[in-house]
């Protein structure tokens, strides 16, 4: 990826100036595209509101809004202050490690240290387990961990908490554990699974002490323990003529006490309980029969409501005095949160779905119709900012199918009932990384960006797309690692998938019409994402040959055009991993390699080689050349050789080219004569008729040139002026990006002279900050260029420049105003 001078006006000055370059020239022309093809779609949003006891959302100091969803995954997105999506991910369950087809319950808490987040999650309505996952702020997964405990039970995440220091507690039906910020277990509380006891829930008060309740035996049970871990106290409930008690509910109130609801069998009495902070009961009264508190939860004034259980399935909202257990008021809806100062009801009538609010005295103060569907879904109302409230509603799917699709939205209603906000992604852009591209002349292009293929033909309509995992997104165990074009619009790729026994890597045949017609293993397998660097494909009239970066190896693997294997071998590397920098297919079918050790900096560099190798054509190795722990620019030869720059080894100060022959041999180091001294070498690119471009940066990083070197190190002209090494060449010059007082342009340079031949901008953008990557171009020998432009946000695209002395044209532009 390129990297923007600090010294953009120096830059654009030193444009101009040329060392041997020759008589001026023309201004060259500015070559727009032909058409443009965007590598992201708007698609619908479907995900849902995920069950849980808590909000799924965030508000953010910077005033954005993180907000998650499911099912089929973890559906993150973080809205900007002015309610667009700023940033969307989305985990499936194998992506995020949990063993599941979906998810169910969702737990979400913010890390105080790094503004990440925590989630637990339910692995699912079919299996059991609980799971935490954590995300940095940029919602890129940091690590999985299953939750220490055991359950049985679908519903076996009861609660979630996390602490001031980071730290977790998390509750399942037979344990709570206590665990650090970075997954790692401090302590697990409870009793196996197989035993009579079991929590419900929990609550966390003011000292961080930690409430469960549930039961054992067959008495309703409250236990406490300290952030340590310790056991503090412990009580047990049962009347006079119950059988059996469970306690379903807690709700610690802002005066420290703590209140506890439960029920017992058939024809006995629910329990109400107030204990102090000290654990200590204060009051226990029991409610009617068969009536039961399932929840508990309290306004600002410290006034209790609770949901009431019975066997009937009642929706009753009751408000009970905390000193003496009694009844004041009840209501019916179908859902209810705390607000400000009372509660908000929701509820269902023919005419839509209706939030209500009822303040402590038991009155309705506003009505509110949140979507004119009664079957739409929400969560859980919870008090927002200035007395209102917030929540999720999710419209109906068969009752609805708006160009947005059904995406959960989020709703804040101010003190009055007015709905003030709004944040929905109606319809989300899914972008796509390219990871490089092909083409053949009359043939068009092909893109690789992560788990698609796309072909297209030379004036750009889409031929075809192969998808390697229709039900995945974009990840490196599901994706095209490297792919060809050949000369019937078919290709041949590398397609890796994460299966249950791995990841497996195949090599598959693409037919013209976009159909694979068989799939052959790949014996090198892969050892990195970015397939470039990892692998080569080489079509020949008769073969495909295949490399692969091991460990410690290059695979060679020859297959016939049927599929049919002809042969693997493996060539000996230095090491452990390793970039393939550049391969040539030779007209003999022998390939010649340049291959870089992967350099690992953290403390220091680890060593690494600069490797030669060429192979013969039937996978044998004819020689190699290993360079320990250097990285100078080097490139595999026309003829089979190789050829690299350095330093001379006696002055140390100039530059040398060193070649090495067909058959391994090196010849004469050649000076680089009228190259800066004390110049380091980035890159070089060649030959075209007998030259090479190279790329200095001096070793104070205060000067870039580009120089045209012939055979005999001779310089034939420089330009004082480069932000990266060329992308592509051919008979036509060199690709290289410039700035221009218009913004940055690639710049066509001719191989003799450095001239600008002509300028291409990058896609149809006209913006300064199409300054950076991807950095993917092909030059065609008829005169037509490939391109590819990531625009400033984040949006990929392929774009086809016809150059002006190519070959004739049938149509002028497509699509390049997009």
């Amino acid at each position: 990826m390129a990297t923007r001078s600090t010294n953009v006006c120096a830059l654009l000055a030193a444009l101009a100036m040329l060392v041997l370059a020759g008589p001026g020239q023309a201004e060259a022309p500015v070559v727009g595209p032909q058409w443009t093809a965007p590598f992201w779609r708007d698609v619908p949003a479907q995900d849902g509101i995920a069950p849980s006891e808590a909000p799924t959302w965030q508000h953010l100091p910077d005033g954005s809004t993180a907000l998650f969803t499911t099912p089929g995954g973890l559906w993150f997105r973080r809205f900007a202050p002015d309610g667009i999506v700023a940033a969307f991910a989305r985990l499936t369950p194998q992506q995020a490690g949990i063993p599941a087809s979906d998810l169910g319950h969702v737990r979400i808490g913010t890390d105080p240290i790094d503004g990440g987040f925590h989630l637990l999650v339910n692995a699912g309505a079919q299996s059991s387990g609980c799971w935490l996952v954590h995300v940095d702020a940029g919602f890129r997964m940091r690590w999985t961990v299953a939750a220490p405990g055991n359950s049985t039970s679908p519903q076996g995440c009861l609660g979630f908490h996390v602490l001031q220091d980071g730290s977790m507690f998390v509750l399942q039906s037979s344990t709570l554990a206590r665990l650090g910020r970075d997954g790692q277990t401090l302590w697990v509380r409870g009793q196996p699974e197989s035993s009579d006891v079991r929590a419900n829930a929990f609550a966390v008060d003011a000292n961080d002490v930690a409430w469960v309740v549930g039961r054992g035996g067959n008495e309703a049970a409250v236990t406490r323990y300290s952030a340590a871990g310790e056991l503090l106290s412990s009580d047990t409930l049962l009347c006079g003529t119950c059988v059996a008690s469970v306690a379903d509910a807690i709700d610690v109130l802002p005066n420290g006490d703590v209140l506890v609801g439960g029920r017992s069998g058939s024809f006995q009495p629910g329990l109400l309980v107030r204990y102090d902070s000290s654990g200590a009961r204060r009051l226990w009264v029991d409610t009617e029969i068969d009536v039961g508190y399932s929840r508990i939860t309290h306004d600002d004034d410290g006034a209790v409501y609770v949901g009431v259980h019975t066997p009937y399935g009642s929706h009753e909202i009751r408000r009970v005095d905390p000193v003496s257990g009694m009844v004041q008021w009840n209501v019916e809806a179908d859902g209810f949160g705390a607000a400000a100062h009372g509660i908000i009801t929701l509820e269902r009538r023919a005419t839509g779905l209706f939030a209500n609010a009822i303040d402590a005295a038991g009155a309705t103060t506003w009505s509110t119709l949140l979507s004119p569907y009664p079957t739409a879904t929400f969560s859980r109302p919870f008090a927002g900012e200035g007395g209102g409230v917030e929540l999720l509603v999710r419209e109906p799917e068969a009752s609805s199918t708006p160009a947005c699709g059904n995406s959960p939205r989020l709703l804040r209603l101010d003190a009055s009932g007015v709905i003030t906000g709004e944040l929905q992604a109606c319809t989300q852009p899914v972008a796509k990384d390219l990871w490089d591209i092909d083409a053949l002349p009359g043939v068009g292009a092909l893109a690789s960006i992560g788990s698609e293929l796309v072909a297209f033909d030379p004036v750009g309509d889409e031929r075809w797309r192969v998808v390697a995992c229709a039900s995945c997104l974009e990840t490196s165990a599901h994706h095209w690692q490297v792919s060809a074009l050949t000369a019937d619009g078919g290709a041949w790729a590398v397609r890796s998938l994460h299966g249950k026994d791995g990841i497996t890597t195949t090599l598959e045949r693409i037919t013209p019409d976009g159909h694979i017609a068989f799939t052959v293993p790949a014996v090198g397998g892969v050892w990195g994402a970015w397939g470039h660097s990892a692998m080569r494909l080489f079509i020949e009239h008769d073969r495909v040959i295949a490399l692969t970066a091991g460990t410690r190896r290059l695979v060679w693997q020859s297959v016939g055009l049927d599929g049919s294997p002809l042969g693997t071998h493996d060539i000996s590397m230095p090491d452990d991993n390793f970039d393939i920098r550049s391969a040539r297919l030779n007209a003999d079918g022998s390939v010649t390699v340049v291959a870089l050790g992967e350099i690992f900096c953290g403390v220091g560099c680890n060593p690494f080689h600069l490797s030669f190798r060429r192979i013969a054509p039937d996978g044998a190795l004819s020689w190699g050349h290993d360079f320990y722990y250097v990285d100078w620019p080097a490139m595999p030869m026309p003829d089979g050789g190789a050829m690299m720059v350095l330093p001379d080894s006696d002055s140390g100060a100039d530059l040398v080219m060193q070649r090495f022959d067909w058959q391994g041999w090196a010849l004469a180091p050649v000076p680089l004569a009228g190259v800066t001294p004390n110049s380091r070498p980035v890159s070089v690119s060649g030959p075209i008729d007998g030259r090479w471009l190279l790329h200095t940066l001096a070793y104070d990083d205060s000067e870039q040139a580009l120089w045209s070197i012939g055979e005999d190190g001779e310089v034939g002209a420089a330009r004082m002026e480069s932000w990266n090494a060329p992308h592509a060449f051919g008979s036509s010059g060199y690709l290289v990006p410039t700035a221009t007082p218009a913004g940055v342009r690639m710049q066509l340079l001719d191989p003799l002279t450095l001239q600008e031949r002509a300028i291409l901008p990058f896609g149809s953008s006209g913006d300064e900050d199409f300054d950076y990557g991807p950095w993917h171009w092909r030059m065609l020998e008829d005169g037509s260029v490939y391109g590819t432009w990531l625009s400033p946000d984040n949006r990929t695209g392929l774009a086809r420049y016809a150059l002006p002395w190519g070959a004739p044209q049938d149509r002028m532009f497509r699509n390049g105003f997009e």
